[in-house]
């Protein structure tokens, strides 16, 4: 087997030159490294690298956003029981979810006959393989257009630090009450951001050939929660582009607690690493910085427990219907793996069922009447930090 990160660098460049035969088989492949990480396109400080995204929302408009209307509008949509709404008709939604969850599992999916049939299944790979040539164009123009937009340093950066990578991981960790360079000033007091970072060899090369690999980013809050975003890597002072793993993170922290940042929402979150195609030198640095990150005082998210509870939010309003003795239309909300493997939650995504059934103007849930806002606060506080069973 060919191991993923190592395709990864230049990843979806080289795969345009291929001839079209093998273009599926590349881009599968390249689902298990971090190209499958999506490429950012949250907010930019400057409007040079907007502009950037809109080219590549251009692209996403006349590829792969008819494919997906056409063939994953049952569930990729609002109110539907996928995640994301990628295959929804609002663009801009779309293509914010596609890029999120990221074109490679999307193709993926959409290749696997035991997905969703009959709307998945080798029948698509013609057409994915039709579009991946531009796509990938397309990709290549917007890391190009990134690495002109980007001057100096925007958002929130760390003091930088060395790496001093050996063979089994190391964790590197940044105080925020003391180690956020730009802009001066800030400071999260009992904050922490921690890396794992190793050598990692490819398989079936020497190991003259490692690269870096860096796991499981995370960050502690103290006594203030936090929101951050954006995560992004700098070497030796530079920042690089092609590290997109973490781009399109998000991630909000209760006080006193420690959460991993992972780089997409789904259910479970995926997993993912940092691969960065660069021999390891012991004078290597990195530093890390955030397009966000900001204190967050409304942030106190309930446990599963708490929220089940014959006071709580879903035991005091849903339980009743939606329980161990009466589970109304399957939905148990008292079994945390029942609650989960329903798909009316889905972690870390404000478009989870449960919330739009209970914001809905014309159909709540529960059927008695719409709840407070603070109450349904308390759910979506609650998915935003990754429905936790706690």
């Amino acid at each position: 087997m060919v191991d993923s990160a190592f395709v990864r660098f230049p990843g979806d460049i080289v795969v345009a030159k291929f001839s079209k035969w093998l273009l599926l088989p590349m881009v599968v492949l390249a689902l298990y490294n971090s190209c499958g990480a999506p490429i950012h396109t949250k907010q930019y400080t400057s409007l040079s690298s907007l502009h950037c995204d809109k080219a590549l929302e251009e692209t996403f408009a006349k590829t792969y956003h008819p494919f997906l209307m056409s063939k994953c509008s049952t569930c990729h949509v609002a109110g539907g029981l996928g995640s994301g709404v990628f295959a929804g008709s609002n663009l801009q939604s779309a293509f914010t979810d596609f890029m999120k969850i990221g074109q490679p599992r999307v193709v993926e999916r959409a290749v696997d006959g035991n997905h969703k049939p009959p709307y998945s299944g080798p029948a698509n790979a013609p057409t994915i393989n039709g579009l991946l040539a531009q796509w990938s164009e397309a990709e290549s123009q917007y890391r190009f257009c990134l690495d002109q937009a980007v001057s100096g340093v925007s958002g929130i950066k760390l003091q930088d630090q060395v790496i001093g990578a050996t063979d089994t991981p190391k964790t590197l960790t940044w105080d925020l009450g003391k180690q956020i360079v730009t802009p001066a000033g800030l400071a999260f007091s009992g904050g922490k951001f921690k890396v794992d970072v190793k050598k990692f060899v490819p398989q079936g090369a020497s190991p003259s050939a490692a690269i870096y690999e860096f796991t499981n980013a995370r960050i502690t809050a103290g006594s203030l929660p936090l929101h951050v975003s954006v995560l992004e890597v700098h070497f030796n002072g530079r920042l690089d582009t092609t590290a997109t793993t973490w781009k399109f993170s998000e991630r909000k922290i209760p006080a006193g607690k420690e959460r991993v940042i992972v780089a997409t929402s789904g259910s479970p979150p995926v997993s993912s690493s940092l691969l960065v195609s660069k021999p390891p030198n012991p004078n290597d640095r990195v530093a890390f910085s955030f397009e966000v990150l900001e204190g967050d005082p409304n942030f106190n998210p309930p446990t599963y427990t708490q929220l089940i509870a014959q006071t709580g939010v879903l035991g005091g309003n849903c339980v009743a219907c939606h329980g161990a003795s009466n589970p109304s239309s399957g939905l148990n909300m008292s079994s945390y793996s029942s609650f989960m493997s329903s798909g009316v939650v889905v972690p870390f995504s404000e478009y989870s069922l449960i919330i739009t059934r209970m914001t809905s103007t014309t159909n709540p849930m529960p059927t008695a009447g719409r709840l407070s806002e603070s109450k349904i606060k308390a759910v979506k506080d609650w998915i935003a930090d990754g429905a936790p069973e706690n």
